[in-house]
């Protein structure tokens, strides 16, 4: 069977090799939080949402995608998108997470499931590997209304406290 990997965008204004969550990009690299806390502007209550696994708040961690960043372009296209997105994405290694420093979080959706946040286990990620079926739908929903969706929204998360060194992980560029 083969290995398999997380992925993490490529920020389009990397500095460094290190990748920080929100909180600590603050007081690192604090024009770079100011350009990356506008994401944030629309949904302020994601920033104080807890991580009770990790024992810190969302904005503590870094967001991983256990899902090929080529399953997400097809999506896009599929939703009728005139314009895919650039998602040149760091494969990572799972190996290369502490396990006590990472969670998995399943995210709510429409059928009624609620969120949930589940131990790291690097063997169980082919579990998560695949879009949401509501994926599709909600691309399509949102480019109706002239809005740009949120890439990984339905996409369970793969969340590491901590900061992640790039050096040397290659890059995929679907």
């Amino acid at each position: 069977r083969d290995i398999m990997f997380i992925y993490h965008i490529v920020p389009w204004n990397l500095e460094g090799r290190i990748l920080y969550p929100l909180n600590e990009l603050r007081t690192v690299l604090p024009h770079l939080y100011a350009q990356y806390i506008k994401n944030y502007e629309n949904r302020p209550k994601v920033l104080k949402q807890w991580i009770p696994t990790l024992d810190c708040l969302w904005n503590d961690v870094l967001f991983l995608s256990p899902v090929h960043p080529q399953a997400v372009r097809l999506a896009y296209a599929e939703a009728g998108a005139t314009l895919i997105p650039d998602l040149r994405c760091f494969k990572i290694d799972p190996a290369h997470l502490e396990p006590e420093k990472t969670s998995v979080w399943i995210p709510r959706t429409r059928d009624g499931h609620s969120e949930e946040f589940r131990a790291y286990d690097p063997s169980s990620l082919e579990q998560y590997s695949t879009l949401s079926d509501e994926t599709v739908p909600y691309f399509r929903k949102e480019f109706a209304k002239g809005e740009k969706p949120l890439l990984f929204l339905h996409v369970p998360h793969i969340l590491y406290r901590g900061r992640l060194d790039i050096f040397g992980i290659p890059i995929v560029e679907p």
